[in-house]
């Protein structure tokens, strides 16, 4: 909701000062509801009904990427302001970010840990693009700077015990 005010806010204050090109802006809202299936078919609506010249979202890494394979094709921009997973950069010239890749976390974190003095972790992360994409990079790099991973796995959410999962750690 904070975004979409946000959004909201920012057109209005475009639209009071005379618009865009000697036109108005308007907002319209596809709720995906932070789930890949909805992002790609919030991005058909915006795309395919609204026809939307830009998408300002989704919010997550793994609505990103599918809204973008129906917003790229149709030459669509599409614009996040928090997903971070690596796949996402490069995959193509109409989908940006306005937050640092998880390449680049992943390397601080890395960098972090064998300051303090760490050299051997396990790695859990939660599933999806942004999990994996931030245990594949800290990995690498804690790797490179001469620490050892001795477990990385993905967790399953919501189970109503985790013993199996710290006993395998």
């Amino acid at each position: 909701q904070e975004e979409l005010q946000a959004a909201q806010l920012a057109v209005d204050e475009i639209n009071g000062a005379g618009g865009v090109l000697d036109g108005t802006l308007t907002l319209v809202n596809v709720d995906d509801r932070s789930d890949p299936t909805g992002a790609a078919a919030a991005a058909t609506t915006l795309v395919n009904s609204n026809h939307v010249p830009a998408i300002i979202g989704a919010i997550a890494s793994g609505s990103t990427i599918p809204a973008s394979m129906v917003s790229s094709p149709a030459n669509v921009v599409m614009i996040s302001g928090a997903s971070t997973s690596p796949q996402i950069t490069g995959m193509s010239p109409y989908l940006f970010r306005t937050c640092p890749s998880d390449a680049l976390q992943g390397q601080l974190l890395a960098k972090r840990a064998i300051a303090q003095g760490f050299t051997r972790v396990a790695v859990t992360f939660v599933p999806g693009p942004y999990g994996s994409g931030l245990s594949d990079t800290f990995a690498t790099n804690f790797t490179q700077l001469g620490g050892t991973v001795t477990f990385q796995q993905m967790y399953t959410e919501a189970q109503p015990s985790y013993v199996a999962l710290l006993t395998s750690i």
